[in-house]
């Protein structure tokens, strides 16, 4: 298994045993799993309007 994928693997296994072990309401659970995924595995920022494509020829 590759880096990049055991070393977030490893952060989603701990803060799901955390979760497991604190009693907590699905909604307390829910939030701090997105809150702990947000932060292992951002996610890209879009622009705001579509980029424009232009024809280009190529050899």
């Amino acid at each position: 298994m590759s880096h990049e994928l055991r070393t977030p693997l490893g952060a989603i296994i701990g803060f799901t045993n955390v979760l497991r072990k604190n009693s907590a309401s699905d909604t307390t659970t829910a939030r701090a799993s997105v809150e702990a995924m947000s932060t292992v595995a951002p996610s890209p920022r879009r622009p705001r309007s579509p980029t424009p494509l232009s024809e280009a020829w190529m050899s």
